[in-house]
């Protein structure tokens, strides 16, 4: 289905008293008061599943604009000029190169255009579609007896009919033995209580050697109801259980690192981190005991990995945290521009293997198939 694109512009702070110097502004008083309310305004749209794209616009090109068409100072003509700008994106014809450059000379040049203009960030391309993806994962935090709490893993936040659950590693799973577990409520982060379900422990009675490693946690309808507001429930048709991967395919991890996090009863932090990677179909599969069929291998090396934000290659990360987060699959038409659209989720991050520089990633089908047998009614099939 092609996307029908909503465009709002989006302005910089130190451009805000020009704006308000216009003839018939309309502007908030203050930048403050208009991010404040354009970041409620997407929070509502990602909890109902619109891509927003937000354009920045300066004072000197939209009057330069305004003068040329003679069209009034307001904010219908902000949105107008906006999606001019924007709209070369949605309308021009994708011609695919007779042949793809390769990846090391696509970083060399997107790293010199960097160079040429700071402003530029690739990020911003694919953060629209992103916005919903990130919204349904949650950081998972432990407290030891009276401890202060402590996030070590990540959540995927699921809704199928009326039933509501957080899905993550089982060896994540695995600390409710131990330790009071919690997410972010509304006011302050909550503690969760209940049965909750594990790929079965292995012989040798270490997770470690779980291949599957995944688990779910149905939540009430307290929980459901209750979560901090930023956070959403993915639902069915923001994931892709029928997913095959071919080597080269784009996937965009999701999920929170516990070195970026902190809490105390009444406050957390927590800090969302997404990594794009190639999935990869190689002999990595055979050497660690997996398959293409249950499992997700993303190419990503720690110190060759490249940041979008700043084109600079990145160091050595600590990825604690991010077990139990989310693999979404993003089109395989790409990198034709037109088929950018909201990821789907299709796995379960379980883990990185830095010897074959990898994420290992359980499909989202595994959990599906256990939540079926616990809940027949769900509205779900992992067979196609």
């Amino acid at each position: 289905m092609e996307e029908m694109p909503i465009i709002m512009p989006s302005y910089r702070a130190e451009d805000w008293q020009e704006w308000k110097n216009l003839p018939s502004s309309d502007m908030c008083d203050t930048w403050e008061a208009w991010k404040k309310g354009i970041d409620e305004s997407l929070r509502k749209a990602t909890k109902a599943g619109v891509v927003v794209h937000m354009q920045e616009i300066r004072p000197i090109d939209y009057n330069s604009w305004i003068e040329e068409t003679e069209k009034p100072i307001n904010g219908y003509t902000r949105g107008e000029f906006a999606a001019l700008q924007m709209k070369d994106r949605f309308t021009r014809p994708y011609t695919p190169p007779d042949k793809f450059p390769k990846q090391v000379e696509v970083t060399r040049a997107l790293r010199k255009a960097f160079q040429a203009d700071p402003e530029l960030s690739l990020s911003k391309i694919s953060e629209p579609y992103l916005r919903r993806p990130s919204a349904g994962i949650c950081p998972i935090f432990r407290a030891e007896g009276a401890g202060k709490p402590e996030q070590f893993g990540s959540g995927i936040l699921l809704r199928l009919s009326d039933h509501h659950f957080l899905v993550s590693a089982a060896h994540v799973l695995d600390d409710f033995k131990n330790n009071e577990i919690l997410i972010p409520g509304r006011e302050s982060l909550v503690t969760i209580f209940g049965t909750y379900a594990v790929s079965p422990m292995p012989e040798s009675n270490s997770r470690g050697d779980d291949k599957i490693d995944v688990g779910y946690f149905p939540l009430d309808a307290y929980f459901s109801e209750n979560l901090d507001d930023s956070l959403v429930f993915l639902d069915g048709y923001d994931s892709d259980p029928m997913d095959e991967l071919h080597d080269k395919d784009a996937y965009t991890i999701i999920g929170y690192q516990a070195s970026c996090s902190s809490s105390k009863r009444e406050v957390f932090s927590s800090q969302i981190s997404s990594i794009t990677c190639d999935g990869v179909l190689d002999y990595r599969y055979r050497k660690l005991g997996l398959s293409p069929q249950n499992h997700i291998l993303l190419q990503y090396r720690m110190r060759k990995g490249v940041s979008y934000e700043t084109m600079s290659q990145g160091k050595k990360h600590n990825f604690d945290g991010m077990s139990g987060g989310g693999v979404f699959a993003w089109s395989k038409e790409l990198p034709n521009p037109h088929a950018l659209a909201q990821p789907k989720l299709c796995g379960i991050v379980t883990g990185y293997d830095a010897y074959y520089n990898v994420f290992i990633a359980t499909r989202i089908g595994h959990v599906l198939s256990a939540m079926l047998k616990e809940f027949p009614d769900l509205p779900i099939s992992t067979k196609k």
